[in-house]
């Protein structure tokens, strides 16, 4: 198993043990609370996971990684309050019992996919910011994406009253 796919694996069961604070919500460390951004991260990984998991090409973008996709996909780190959220990924406060099980789904699937036959074919999905990504690109930017999204948990939980 990829190390990323062991990482994505371990935050997405760290997002989903988080849920127990969905109401948690500090502005002035974020606007979204716990909740939100556990259901922002289960969106964007489950998109992801079925683009990297399609077993058929998508018609392939021309171009490559921006600059900036290769040093936030290097680092392995996202800058906060720089991006916005696409519509389709936007929270919508669902019901936390539905996020957790919208978790728990996408890790069986995980568990389950063998993704190295789909992670071979070579077409490219444009990112807005990162530009056109490999499905392998595309699973490294889950996993920063996933932990960028859980440091904004973590501090929430940090910064709130005892």
């Amino acid at each position: 198993m990829p190390n990323d796919i062991r990482l994505i694996l371990s935050d997405l069961r760290t997002a989903l043990d988080s849920m127990r604070d969905a109401e948690l919500c500090l502005t002035n460390v974020s606007h979204w609370s716990i909740g939100e951004h556990i259901e922002h991260l289960g969106k964007v990984s489950t998109m992801i996971f079925c683009h990297v998991s399609s077993p058929t090409p998508l018609p392939s973008v021309a171009g490559g990684i921006t600059l900036v996709g290769r040093v936030a996909l290097a680092l392995g780190w996202i800058p906060r309050g720089k991006g916005k959220a696409p519509a389709a990924t936007v929270p919508v406060r669902a019901d936390p019992a539905t996020v957790s099980r919208a978790l728990v789904d996408l890790i069986h699937h995980l568990e389950a996919t063998e993704l190295s036959p789909a992670l071979a074919i070579d077409d490219r999905k444009l990112h807005p910011v990162f530009g056109a990504l490999t499905r392998r690109q595309w699973l490294r930017f889950m996993a920063v994406h996933q932990r960028h999204h859980l440091k904004i948990v973590r501090d929430i939980r940090r910064s709130a009253p005892h």
